[in-house]
């Protein structure tokens, strides 16, 4: 399942990729994040279908939410 993560502008990259790894994600792509009005910043990764409980309560995480986006299967 595709889910965005959501961060503080203060994020460690290598601590979210740690904790995400060990949460069972399998494709993270942190050189890109979406910066938000807030400061806040969101990355798309691929997880297991609880991930929001597996991470929701890690400090660096502010969200974990499915993404919207449809994916096309021929």
């Amino acid at each position: 399942m595709t889910w965005l993560v959501t961060t503080g502008p203060d994020i460690i990259a290598a601590v979210l990729e740690k904790v995400l790894r060990e949460a069972g994600c399998v494709d993270i792509d942190l050189d890109d994040p979406i910066p938000m009005e807030n400061g806040e910043l969101v990355f798309e990764v691929a997880g297991p279908d609880d991930l929001p409980k597996r991470i929701g309560k890690h400090p660096q995480v502010r969200h974990v939410d499915p993404s919207s986006e449809f994916a096309l299967y021929r």
